[in-house]
């Protein structure tokens, strides 16, 4: 294959094509219409390997066929055709992570059934920390969070918290409370759904310094840490633990100051601030 050839086919590989299916597309192109044999001459690829080429090909719209079985003639379809491509991808995607929620959630009942009272699961880097963020979507009635002082946008893409929170939504959770060392929060979502069910109070570091990002749910304690600029995460699966966990906060959450909703991209800042 030449170098433009090479070029071209690059740039199809995104597409799903191989860099042989790519080849014959691209003579194709180039021509009215060609056999199987033709294509194998100029290829160099055998004749029984073009036909399995062709017959891919066809399967994606790119190749259309013409004539009877052992005379038949193949003729590349516009190049348009990989639009096509990229919104069946799109559509294929977008099922995936309709059904992410309901796989996760029957993993984690797997995983559970390993122990009926305690465990522990540990989690580094973006994808642990991405997993036991997702992981907290499971709460029923209410989260509860002690926010960490770090901005943890710097290691969650926004994207990402997003489709979080419009989980949190989609799942019917009725209340996500958060206790800050923050006077003042600026806005950080587009989902004001969510904004709807959020609270938030002030308590004062020197009170109690939020060094540890803890979530607390149903039977779960959900701890995030960063060490050397790396996420750290630990969940731990304990009925009793979380009970404690939910006493706690309730109790620091109602000697804490209320912040007042400032807007419904999440803005807030300390009621007693001007």
């Amino acid at each position: 294959m030449s170098t433009s050839k090479d070029r071209i086919a690059s740039l199809l590989k995104p597409f799903g094509l191989s860099s042989d299916e790519a080849g014959v597309y691209i003579v194709l192109l180039k021509a009215k219409e060609l056999s199987a044999l033709r294509l194998s001459k100029e290829l160099n690829i055998s004749r029984t390997k073009v036909y399995a080429i062709l017959d891919r090909l066809n399967e994606l719209g790119l190749v259309s066929i013409s004539g009877k079985k052992n005379a038949r003639r193949f003729v590349a379809n516009s190049h348009k055709q990989l639009e096509l491509l990229v919104n069946q991808k799109r559509s294929e995607l977008e099922m995936i992570e309709s059904s992410l929620p309901t796989v996760f959630e029957q993993l984690a009942s797997i995983e559970l059934a390993k122990s009926n009272d305690s465990q522990i699961m540990n989690y580094t880097g973006i994808e642990g920390l991405k997993t036991v963020t997702w992981n907290s979507t499971r709460a029923k009635d209410a989260l509860r969070v002690f926010e960490m002082a770090h901005d943890m946008s710097a290691f969650l893409d926004f994207d990402f918290s997003e489709a979080v929170r419009r989980e949190f939504v989609r799942r019917g959770l009725k209340s996500s409370l958060q206790l800050t060392n923050s006077r003042k929060i600026n806005p950080w979502t587009n989902i004001s759904e969510f904004v709807d069910i959020w609270e938030v109070k002030y308590i004062d570091p020197r009170k109690l310094p939020l060094s540890t990002e803890i979530l607390i749910y149903n039977d779960t304690v959900t701890m995030y840490q960063i060490e050397k600029n790396v996420p750290f995460c630990v969940e731990i699966y304990n009925p009793n633990l979380a009970l404690m966990m939910k006493n706690f906060f309730d109790y620091v959450w109602s000697d804490a100051q209320k912040m007042k909703k400032l807007d419904m991209r999440g803005g807030a800042r300390a009621s007693s601030d001007k």
